[in-house]
């Protein structure tokens, strides 16, 4: 008898103890929820941020944030800087612009040129952070700070939220894709050969001839000339510094081989009959203005 009492008392705690378990294992998960994150504010909204696993640092990873702007009632000047990047409330990190990641393939703005947003106005914009790789470890907060978006303390987020990607291309892509297809598709079609006649219009317009545009050396800003000379000839001088090689005429690019050296891509066009370069700042300098919508201010 007293066996057959403690079988039955057995079979009626077992219940209790699964609860328990149950309890402590549904507990243990909501300890370990992790904290929503909130990505709109007033003024700004987080469209996307990025690691670019492909460039090529030691110690550093090129973050892409990007963002729309949204003036609401109030008007705004921002450009791509100022924008900063805090580690689990430890190490700050400040945007700049770097002329190796342009964010081309996308509808977003890149400059330290201010760009002006008046009351009603949205615009679409990047900035770029090198932040210590460590730092970029799981499940670290992450808060920006802007003193030109106000309310942006209101945007915060983790480490996990950060889309690691294993090359530019690929985070142009996951951030618009068609967007990604029109310009690629665009630009891989201003690559192509150029039509003889095009080609001999373009090298008369550009030999004996040269664009000047403005760099950053250091803190200081100067002014870069490309010249050009007969049959397929330039030479790039900056103050007493200077270079030379071979160029092709493209479709849409005139590209510039050094022979050692990157090859550099700048985009032509007709303007009321003259040919102008579009890009001299952008493949020569950090003094980048990558403006894809191309609205008036």
């Amino acid at each position: 008898m007293k066996k057959k009492l403690l079988l039955l008392f057995l079979l009626l705690l077992v219940p209790f103890v699964l609860t328990a378990c149950g309890d402590k294992e549904e507990s243990s998960e909501k300890e370990e929820e992790k904290p929503k994150a909130k990505l709109e504010a007033d003024h700004i909204t987080i469209d996307g941020v990025y690691v670019d696993e492909s460039y090529d640092d030691e110690n550093l990873a090129m973050v892409y944030i990007f963002y729309t702007a949204k003036s609401g009632d109030s008007n705004l000047s921002l450009s791509s800087v100022g924008m900063h990047m805090k580690v689990n409330d430890k190490n700050d990190y400040g945007s700049d612009v770097y002329h190796d990641a342009i964010p081309k393939y996308t509808n977003y703005y890149y400059s330290s040129i201010i760009k002006k947003l008046y009351v009603g106005q949205d615009y679409k914009m990047c900035s770029t952070i090198k932040v210590a790789k460590g730092d970029l470890e799981d499940s670290k907060s992450i808060k920006l700070t802007n003193t030109s978006i106000p309310g942006i303390e209101k945007i915060k987020f983790t480490t996990d939220d950060i889309k690691k990607m294993d090359s530019y291309e690929k985070i142009a892509e996951d951030l618009d894709k068609d967007v990604y297809s029109a310009k690629y598709g665009e630009e891989q079609d201003k690559l192509q050969a150029v039509d003889a006649e095009t080609e001999k219009k373009v090298k008369n317009d550009i030999n004996g001839y040269y664009f000047e545009g403005y760099v950053n050396i250091g803190q200081t800003i100067s002014k870069c000339k490309v010249e050009f000379f007969a049959p397929n000839k330039f030479e790039v001088t900056n103050g007493p510094l200077s270079n030379d090689g071979t160029y092709q005429v493209k479709k849409g690019y005139i590209t510039l081989d050094y022979g050692d050296g990157p090859r550099i891509f700048l985009a032509y066009a007709y303007e009321d009959g003259d040919i102008v370069i579009t890009n001299l700042n952008e493949q020569f300098g950090t003094l980048t203005e990558y403006d894809p919508l191309g609205e008036d201010e």
